[in-house]
């Protein structure tokens, strides 16, 4: 290189090291940022404990907006209606068989338990099938689930006939306490 062309390059050089300079301040400003959003989210997580009350009450409203115990009722009755006919399944194609009506009741059943949990305004409907079903399991397989199954599927469906949406007020937190508010169930009282 001649004399002008390294006069050249020395131009340059300091130029690349404030370039260099800005990049460094600007990964450390950055890494600062980063650092802050990272406590920032540390902060506004909830610990263990406030999320588990937050997701039980959550649960509990969910379960007081439908029938629960008597889909709860009904799932356990078809699991009952379908275990003496899973048991003879090898003997499902054989004539005269009743295990494939035994199989079809007591999955109509399990359906039906499920619909009456996961869609509760067909909750009406949904009983009055279970009902019928639970006792034509009684005429089909296995004895309407051990006679146990019978029972538990009317009980679970007579449930799902009474429950009505919105017959009770749903509970809710006052602001300052944190407790359920028990207005709604007080009753006036007169002073003489």
């Amino acid at each position: 290189m001649t004399d002008s062309q390294e006069a050249g390059m020395n131009e340059f050089a300091p130029l690349s090291e404030s370039i260099n300079v800005a990049v460094d301040e600007t990964n450390t400003a950055s890494q600062e940022i980063t650092e802050k959003l990272e406590l920032s989210r540390a902060q506004r997580r909830p610990d263990l404990s406030s999320r588990l009350r937050a997701g039980g009450a959550s649960f509990r409203l969910w379960r007081l907006r439908r029938p629960f115990w008597g889909s709860v009722l009904m799932l356990l009755a078809s699991l009952f209606m379908l275990a003496g006919p899973l048991t003879l399944l090898s003997s499902t194609f054989l004539p005269g068989s009743a295990v494939p009506i035994a199989l079809l009741v007591g999955g109509l059943m399990l359906v039906m338990a499920l619909a009456q949990l996961f869609v509760p305004a067909h909750a009406l409907i949904t009983g009055l099938i279970g009902i019928v079903l639970s006792i034509v399991s009684l005429i089909t397989g296995s004895f309407g689930g051990f006679g146990i199954g019978m029972i538990i599927g009317i009980l679970g469906s007579a449930q799902g006939v009474a429950w009505q949406a919105n017959a009770r007020p749903l509970p809710t937190r006052s602001k300052k306490s944190g407790r359920l508010r028990k207005a709604a169930q007080r009753k006036p009282q007169l002073k003489d």
